[in-house]
């Protein structure tokens, strides 16, 4: 079923699904990888889930490389657009720009 074929209960549903799977991910994650679970604490809400993803590698290469600028530059959009490390490998297909 596509998303516009469902009605309002659906989408609510399918949503609250869906932050209970990335709760569950994350939790999960934290548990696998100890060591790993404190670099989360400074990471927005929004990108969280994506984060965990990247650092699971089940990102493919563009949203890889949007979390390593957005992990280098603190979560700071800007930063990565206006970005003057010209010997990064990943400036060049910086997102962003």
């Amino acid at each position: 079923m596509n998303i516009t074929e469902m009605t309002p209960e659906q989408r609510k549903g399918m949503m609250a699904k869906s932050k209970k799977d990335t709760a569950e991910k994350i939790a999960k994650f934290k548990k696998e990888n100890p060591s790993l679970a404190g670099s989360l604490n400074g990471v927005p809400k929004q990108f969280l889930s994506q984060y965990v993803k990247s650092l699971m590698g089940e990102l493919t290469l563009k949203p890889a490389v949007r979390m390593k600028c957005l992990d280098c530059s603190h979560f700071d959009k800007e930063e990565i657009k206006n970005c003057n490390v010209k010997n990064c490998p990943l400036w060049q297909v910086r997102p962003y720009r």
